[in-house]
C-alpha cells in the first residue's frame, strides 16, 4: 500500500500548478514588447484638446496735428507682424492690414485676418467707424477673435486720452470659419462734445486666438 494519503496527493497537485503558473507568467514577461518612451502616433500639436496661442496688435497712426479747421488722418503702423496691403492716408484710401495666423509651424499659416480702415473720415474728434476685421480661420485654431481695441488722443483738455473702442463679439464656435466683427469709436476729448483741437495719435485692435 502506498504511503501517500489522499490529502497528500491534492497538495502536490496544487503545488505543481502553482509551479506552471508562475512559469508561464515569467515566460510571457520575457516575451512582452519593450516601451519607446517619448513615443506616439501622433504629433502633439495634433493632440485632442491642443492649439497653437496668436496674440497679435494691429495699429494705425494719426498722421497730422488735428489742430481746429485742420483734418486728421490715419497711416498703417509698420509691423513685422502684419502685411500692410494699403498704407493710407485714409482721406484718400482704405487702410487694410492683413496678419498672417501662424500654425505650429510658424512659416505655414493657417489663416489670416485683414482689418480695413474706411477713407474719408475726419478723425480728429467725432465718433467714427473702426472698420472691420475678417476673419478666415482654419484649424489648429479653437477660437480667433478681437478682443480688445483702444483709442489714443491727442490735444485735449480735461478729456479722455485713451478710449476702448465697443467690438461686436466674434462667433462662437469660429474655427474652422469665416466670419468679421466690426469696431466703433466713440467721439473723443470733452464730454459731451469733442474738441476741435482733439486728434486721434493711434488706433490700436488686438488679436488672439486660443
Amino acid at each position: 500500500m502506498s504511503d501517500v494519503t489522499p490529502g497528500d496527493n491534492t497538495t502536490s497537485r496544487r503545488s505543481a500548478l502553482k509551479k506552471a503558473a508562475a512559469a508561464g507568467a515569467v515566460g510571457a514577461a520575457a516575451w512582452a514588447a519593450p516601451k519607446v518612451e517619448g513615443f506616439s502616433i501622433a504629433p502633439d500639436y495634433a493632440s485632442a484638446g491642443t492649439s497653437t496661442s496668436i496674440d497679435v496688435t494691429l495699429r494705425l497712426n494719426g498722421n497730422g496735428p488735428g489742430l481746429a479747421g485742420a483734418n486728421n488722418f490715419m497711416n498703417a503702423a509698420p509691423s513685422p507682424a502684419y502685411t500692410i496691403t494699403q498704407n493710407g492716408p485714409s482721406d484718400s484710401q482704405a487702410v487694410i492690414i492683413t496678419a498672417p495666423l501662424p500654425g505650429p509651424t510658424p512659416a505655414t499659416p493657417v489663416g489670416n485676418a485683414v482689418w480695413t480702415f474706411p477713407s474719408g473720415q475726419d478723425t480728429d474728434g467725432p465718433a467714427i467707424s473702426g472698420g472691420t476685421v475678417a476673419f478666415n480661420v482654419d484649424g489648429p485654431h479653437n477660437r480667433c477673435r478681437v478682443t480688445s481695441s483702444n483709442t489714443g488722443w491727442q490735444g485735449t483738455t480735461g478729456g479722455r486720452p485713451t478710449l476702448g473702442n465697443p467690438v461686436t463679439p466674434a462667433p462662437v464656435p469660429n474655427n474652422p470659419g469665416t466670419f468679421s466683427q466690426t469696431i466703433s469709436i466713440p467721439a473723443g476729448g470733452e464730454s459731451p462734445y469733442y474738441n476741435p483741437a482733439s486728434a486721434i495719435n493711434f488706433i490700436e485692435v488686438r488679436i488672439q486666438c486660443t
